[in-house]
Formats: structure tokens, C-alpha cells, sequence
């Protein structure tokens, strides 16, 4: 009975730690205006009321991530005189990263604005051009008030009603890991600089997190057919116990960061289901230790799980061994 309650001990360390902790942060305010060019290519200004909740788990909020459709944007430009550095970050996906003046508390909250020129955005369909932009969406972090603001300029349709001032727009508060799509279509003869070769392809979206996900999936699998063997094989049930004389403590929080405060984002419509987030997070918090304790019982990281499901696995077995003889 202990084998089996260990086995679901070892499930539930598996799990990241961020399913049980506390919010760190809440997005107060999240706008992007699109302002398009003649080539098709658009210039991006953000705004964001960021409130930090939490300073102890992670540290204070000095640097975010905040995704972008892709890697092909340029001219990355702090509007805000709080922000002491700005630029493109490639981690298992496309980011600007924001580098803050100072340290920001608890209670606080950091209002930044910035810009950038992103190109491919657009999927040329017969005489029309389409665009189907999503801005970065926050797994970890909910979002008060989301808003899109799109010069109507030119427009032909859209998914969307609502327009004032000459921009249509979209408003909507975003749980944790909802996202705002916000499609566009125009007369193709709109543009007088079109460039074929730069539509918006699921490849120029995804940067590679497909693997990821594909891998995650693998693990997943790999883990539950260990569990499977090793509540299933009768051999084991002369074992002294899960993991041998000292308790086994996992640690999911892996080396090189995990302490999420980033965001992704798409441009096409097949996107959504390529792109996905990567880890990220403050700076300063990528090796805190979760679960401290004496050097016997030392926290085994991520990258150590399999290795110790192997020697639980020959732990258990060697004592029925040793039995039959």
C-alpha cells in the first residue's frame, strides 16, 4: 500500500509547481493599436498596466517577456521612461523583453508603453488580404481589460462591430491563457506594395514550440507506462519501499527557469494550435530553491526524475529477487 501511495506522490510532484501557487501578478491593462503600412507590414504600440501581487515567491517584477507574432519585427522602441532596456528574445518562441528602471513591489504597479514594426501578417486569399492577429496571451496571469485598436482605414469586413474614432476595436477581459483573435480583411488593391513571399505561415508562428509540446507529450506517456509496470508486476511486492532509506523529494522547478511572467502571440489562423508558450519569468528567480532541506534529502530537479524512477524501480525489485531465492 505505501509502494502504491508513493507512486501517486511521485505523479503529483510531476506536476509544476505554479498549479498550486498563488497569482504573482495581474495585467490591469493590456492595449495594442495596429497601424498598418502600404507594404502590409504594421507598426505595434502597446500599453500595459502591470500590478504586481507577489514579491516573495519570485523576487520583485524587474523584467517581462511579452510575445509577438513572430521573429520578423524590427525598430523596437521604449515610448515609457521607465524602461531602461528593450528588445527581440528568441525562447522557444518570438518576444520583446522589457528590462525595467528598478525593482517594482508588491502593491506596485509598472505602466510601460513601447512599439515595434512586425512583417508577416497577412495570408493573400484571391483579391482580398487577410489578417488574423492575436496578441501575446498570459497563461499565468489574468487580464483585466484586454483591448485591440485597428485603424479602420480601407477595412472590408471584420469579426468585429465595434468602431470609434476611425479604429475598429475589440475589449474583452482574458482568464489565464484566453485569447483575443482580432480578423481583418481588405481589398488586396488596398496595398500598393504587397510582397507574396511574406505571408504569414504556422512555421513563421510556431519557432520551434511544436517540439516542445510533442516532447512534453512523450514524457507524459513514457512516466505512466513506468507507473503502469510498476503497479502492475507481482515481483514487486516483496520491496522494502518506494525509493529506499530517505525520502524522495521532486523538484519541478527546473534549473533554467520557470517562474512565468511572459506571454505569446500569433498572426495567422493556424497559428493557435502551433504556438504555445515557453518558460520564462523575472529576472533573478531562476535558481530559488522551492523546497529547501538537510544535504541527505536535497531537492532532485526536473531533469532527474527518470533516473530516479529507475532506481525506485530496481529498489523495489532487487528485495522480491532476493526473496524467491
Amino acid at each position: 500500500m505505501k509502494k502504491y501511495l508513493a507512486l501517486i506522490l511521485v505523479l503529483l510532484c510531476l506536476l509544476p509547481i505554479s498549479a498550486f501557487a498563488k497569482d504573482l501578478d495581474k495585467i490591469q491593462n493590456y492595449g495594442v493599436s495596429v497601424q498598418l503600412r502600404e507594404d502590409g507590414t504594421a507598426d505595434l504600440t502597446y500599453h500595459v498596466d502591470w500590478l504586481v501581487l507577489d514579491d516573495k515567491t519570485e523576487g520583485p517584477l524587474e523584467w517581462v517577456k511579452i510575445g509577438i507574432p513572430n521573429k520578423h519585427a524590427d525598430s523596437f522602441a521604449a515610448i515609457s521612461q521607465n524602461i531602461k532596456k528593450i528588445g527581440y528574445l528568441s525562447d522557444g518562441g518570438s518576444y520583446v523583453k522589457i528590462t525595467f528602471d528598478r525593482k517594482y513591489k508588491a502593491g506596485e504597479t509598472v505602466s510601460f508603453d513601447f512599439s515595434l514594426h512586425q512583417a508577416y501578417l497577412y495570408v493573400l486569399e484571391g483579391d482580398t488580404a487577410r489578417f488574423s492577429f492575436t496578441p501575446g496571451w498570459f497563461d499565468k496571469i489574468e487580464v483585466k481589460n484586454a483591448v485591440v485598436r485597428w485603424n479602420a482605414a480601407g477595412v472590408q469586413s471584420s469579426n468585429t462591430e465595434k468602431e470609434a474614432g476611425g479604429y475598429l476595436f475589440w475589449q474583452t477581459p482574458l482568464h489565464k491563457g484566453e485569447r483575443l483573435r482580432a480578423e481583418v480583411v481588405y481589398p488586396r488593391s488596398y496595398f500598393m506594395q504587397l510582397d507574396e513571399t511574406q505571408q504569414a505561415t504556422s512555421e513563421e508562428n510556431d519557432d520551434g514550440e511544436g517540439l516542445g509540446i510533442v516532447f512534453g507529450c512523450v514524457v507524459l506517456f513514457v512516466i505512466g507506462v513506468v507507473v503502469i509496470c510498476l503497479a502492475t508486476n507481482d515481483n514487486y511486492r516483496g520491496g522494502s519501499g518506494f525509493g529506499g532509506g530517505h525520502p524522495v523529494i521532486i523538484h519541478t522547478h527546473s534549473r533554467s527557469g520557470g517562474c512565468v511572467r511572459s506571454s505569446c502571440a500569433c498572426a495567422s489562423c493556424a497559428c493557435a494550435c502551433a504556438c504555445a508558450c515557453a518558460g520564462g519569468g523575472r529576472a533573478g528567480c531562476s535558481k530559488k530553491d522551492f523546497y529547501p532541506g538537510p544535504k541527505q534529502n536535497a531537492p532532485a530537479h526536473t531533469d532527474d526524475v527518470f533516473p530516479m524512477l529507475f532506481q525506485a524501480l530496481k529498489n523495489t525489485k532487487e528485495p522480491a529477487q532476493s526473496a524467491e531465492k
